[in-house]
């Protein structure tokens, strides 16, 4: 199980690196489904936990490249920064009082958000990015509270909010979102570790996560160096439209409404 868990650190930290937070979501997605091939089955708070430790290491080194391309925003890092942090910390508190079901069912909803914004068009302009501080604290503590709850499985929102609202070219998005994603995963570290008491914190299974995370993190983000902007954005299109299918499956699986995949 070690060596599955190895694997599928690499495979999340190169798509963390290519896509952004948005690779936390493919991660979430590989959690809930190849463990249990080899008898192993986690609950979401513990797959939570394990993913806000890879992701403290993927998204570190997947940084480093964006940091030397000068393909960060600033003036939103430094108003959705805190607030990413901050809403980081309370939603992991509030995911400890939710149920397995619940979570699972709020993580679909939003995968299926997610998928439906990245075919939004988005308008070609000549004007500089848009900057509004109100909107950039009120969407950093929004998409932060739901990236708490799934230890960054949330955090894909981000990307569609960074192209979308605030206007900004793809790959300077996805170096914006990972270090916005650094910040609030740091703050989901803090409300998880404190909420649970410092008990239960899959701390070895996220380390084990991280030992392929920091090598595939390096290797997403220069993959995504070299590819064009509308190509990156389809692949993260197709990534999300997979993931929610499967996980849209799963849920109505549960209540009897489809057959399982």
């Amino acid at each position: 199980m070690s060596f599955a868990l190895v694997l599928i650190g690499l495979i999340g930290g190169i798509l963390t690196g290519l896509m952004s937070v948005g690779g936390g979501l493919i991660l979430t997605f590989l959690l809930l489904l190849t463990p249990p091939l080899f008898g192993q089955e986690y609950s979401m708070h513990m797959i939570a936990g394990m993913v806000i430790v890879q992701t403290l290491f993927s998204s570190s080194s997947g940084l480093v490249t964006y940091w030397k391309n000068h393909l960060i925003d600033w003036y939103l890092l430094r108003y959705m920064g805190p607030p990413s942090l901050i809403g980081g910390t309370i939603g992991s508190v509030l995911s400890n009082q939710m149920s397995h079901e619940l979570l699972t069912a709020i993580f679909a909803i939003l995968a299926l958000i997610a998928t439906a914004s990245m075919f939004l068009q988005r308008v070609k302009a000549t004007s500089p990015p848009y900057q509004n501080k109100t909107w950039a604290v009120s969407l950093g503590l929004g998409i932060g509270l739901l990236g708490g709850m799934f230890g960054l499985g949330a955090g894909f929102l981000l990307l569609p909010v960074l192209m979308n609202v605030f206007k900004i070219e793809s790959r300077t998005a996805v170096g914006t979102g990972l270090a916005l994603g650094l910040l609030l995963v740091v703050g989901a570290l803090i409300g998880k570790t404190f909420g649970s008491a410092g008990t239960g914190f899959p701390w070895i299974e996220g380390l084990i996560l991280a030992i392929g995370a920091i090598p595939g993190g390096l290797i997403g983000s220069r993959l995504a160096n070299r590819m064009k902007s509308r190509s990156l954005q389809s692949v993260m299109s197709v990534a999300l439209i997979l993931v929610s299918i499967k996980l849209w499956a799963d849920l109505l699986h549960v209540y009897g409404l489809v057959p399982k995949f």
